[in-house]
This record gives structure tokens, sequence and C-alpha cells, in this order.
């Protein structure tokens, strides 16, 4: 909890300096751009509407909706960092939350690191997650385990499930457990969440391809 804190305390200084450093600078694109971004974060707050998923029951898109919440630009059509956790709305707030705790009530790898991950969803996940504790949200959201611990959950999940077969799988992913060739797409969602999750678990990107 202590280094997630110190994480998110680098985090709002630096999008301190980022902000000083570029004004946001209205222009008709951008407010249409910004104008465009709202309207896809309405949709997922009414799509959502208080279940704590979108799209289908098992939450597996939960990870997206979660990304564009937080990554909602400080300034609006103009690029730079999201506002992150703590610059968004208390109800986007409590949204992210309900969010947060149903993707990891629902992805079993989330609350078991022994659990074969599903590893589009694992990765994703781990990537939402870390963005939402490195700026300001909170451990404790009413899940089974705590934010930090869902995070180290998940990656030895998808460390325990990393190919090495050779010649065709020698650090990939697939689906689940690792099959003789590697599957890209799945390991670039892996990449992606071991990435961002060594930012709260050291160690966390070791052995990325």
């Amino acid at each position: 909890a202590n280094e997630a804190s110190r994480i998110s305390a680098i985090y709002e200084m630096n999008d301190e300096d980022d902000n000083l450093a570029a004004p946001c600078i209205e222009t008709p694109f951008r407010a249409a751009v910004g104008n465009a971004i709202e309207r896809g974060l309405q949709w997922i707050r009414d799509t959502e509407a208080n279940t704590g998923h979108i799209n289908e029951a098992q939450g597996r898109h939960n990870f997206l909706a979660v990304l564009a919440l937080l990554g909602k630009p400080t300034c609006p059509g103009q690029p730079g960092p999201g506002v992150g956790y703590a610059g968004l709305e208390p109800s986007d707030q409590a949204l992210v939350t309900r969010l947060i705790r149903y993707l990891i009530d629902q992805e079993e790898s989330m609350t078991n690191a022994n659990q074969t991950p599903y590893v589009y969803v694992a990765g994703g996940n781990l990537s939402a997650l870390s963005q939402y504790i490195t700026t300001g949200g909170p451990e404790e959201i009413g899940a089974p385990v705590t934010v930090s611990q869902a995070i180290a959950n998940g990656v030895v999940a998808l460390q325990n499930n990393q190919g090495n077969i050779a010649p065709n799988n020698q650090g990939g992913w697939n689906y689940g457990t690792p099959n003789a060739s590697g599957d890209l797409s799945t390991t670039h969602f892996a990449g992606l969440g071991l990435s961002a999750a060594g930012r709260v678990i050291e160690g966390a990107a070791r052995g990325l391809p």
C-alpha cells in the first residue's frame, strides 16, 4: 500500500508538471474530439447502469471501460495524461469502483494465483488495476481481495502460464495454458498487463519477450 501511495504521488506531480507545460488550448477539432470522448464515456455510464459490468455479465470487457474512464483527458481533446481516479467526478469514481470490484470477482486468477488465467482478460485487468491504484484508487473496495493483491495474483498466474516450448513458444502466451505455438494477440495482452503491473509489483515484467 505504501509503494502504491508513493507511485500515486509521483504520478500526481508529473501530471501537474505536464499541465503546467501544456495548458489547455481549445480548437474546434479538439472540442469535437472531446465531445466524442464524452459521448463514449456516457455510453459506459448508461450501459453499466449500476450492474458492475458492461456488455456481458462475465465482466470480461470491464477493463476497457475502466481504462477509458481513467484516461479521460485533462484537457478535452488534447493529448496528455488522463485524469486518473483522483481526477474523476465522485459518480465516475463510484462507477470505476464497481467495475473494478466486478472484474476482480469474475476473473478467477485475480483472487487465486494458482488458477489458469483467461489471458486476454487477466492482462487487460492488470492494466486497468495498475492504472487505478497508481492514480489514487482505494485498496479496499469490497472485493474478495485488495486491489494490490489482485494485481499480485494476476502477475503470478500470467508468469506461471508463459510458454517455454521450443521452437515456437519460447516466452509467449495462449488463451490459458501454454501450447506448442504461442499466440501473438494473447501475448500482447499479457505483456501489456505485466508491464503495467511493474509499476506496482516489483519483478512483474521479468521474462517479457
